[in-house]
Formats: structure tokens, C-alpha cells, sequence
């Protein structure tokens, strides 16, 4: 954990700066801004067996691709948050235990790819809060 820390703070003194991480991403250049519509508080019961034993709650901020699709996301926002529940559902279903960290790197990809399908000005899905408890 601390080599990730010191990795990410040299990223981030380099002299790159932290456009190094930005132009990393293939749909940005560092000379361009991002387009993001945050949703936020969506909670999904994790199932175990035939009983809920706990929660999974995440909130995730959506890239688009340009300004005129954010604005467009931002309409759309309650249709959004529907899908990111059924998204999360599944995923709550298949990967999240309360006993075990959640992999916020395949919860994102979950969620990426669902709701690119709905919408196309979906670049990607970033994941800004996720906890997992039991109870």
C-alpha cells in the first residue's frame, strides 16, 4: 500500500504533473477538460445464498465524452442511477462479500460497460465511494 502511495506521489510531483495520468486514458488529451456527472447514494443489498446479509453502497462519477453529452447525461441522470442499481445488483450478486474488501476496479468496469450500452456518451465510469457491510 505505501509503494502505491509513493508511486502515485511521484506521478503526481513529476514534472509531467498529473496530465501523465490523463493522457494515459486514450479518449484524452492533457490539453482537454473532463466532462463528469457525479451519482451519488446508490445502495444494492448483497445476497448471500437465499437471505441478505449486508450492503454494498458506492458512489461513482461519470466521464463523458464531451461537454454537449455531459449536459445530456446530466437529463438522464435518474435513468442513469437505475441502471447503475441493476449494475451493481448483479455485481453485488456475483463478486461482494462483507467479509472482503469490494474490487472497485471490476465494479467499474461492471458499470462502464452497462451503462455505455444505454449511453453512448459514456466515456467511463469512475468509482468515488464503495463500501461494502454487513448487517
Amino acid at each position: 500500500m505505501l509503494k502505491r502511495v509513493a508511486v502515485a506521489l511521484a506521478v503526481l510531483g513529476s514534472p509531467a504533473g498529473p496530465g501523465l495520468a490523463i493522457a494515459a486514458h486514450p479518449a484524452r488529451t492533457p490539453a482537454s477538460e473532463p466532462h463528469l456527472v457525479a451519482v451519488s447514494d446508490i445502495v444494492v443489498p448483497i445476497i448471500d445464498g437465499n437471505r441478505m446479509s449486508g450492503r454494498l453502497s458506492f458512489d461513482i462519477v461519470i466521464d463523458a465524452s464531451d461537454e454537449r453529452g455531459a449536459k445530456h447525461l446530466t437529463s438522464e441522470v435518474a435513468r442513469l442511477r437505475s441502471l447503475a442499481v441493476v449494475s451493481g445488483l448483479e455485481f453485488s450478486r456475483l463478486y461482494v462479500s462483507g467479509l472482503r474488501p469490494v474490487d472497485a476496479e471490476i465494479l467499474a468496469s461492471e458499470l462502464t460497460r452497462t451503462l455505455q450500452a444505454a449511453q453512448p456518451e459514456v466515456d467511463r465510469v469512475l468509482i468515488v465511494k464503495v463500501a461494502a457491510s454487513m448487517g
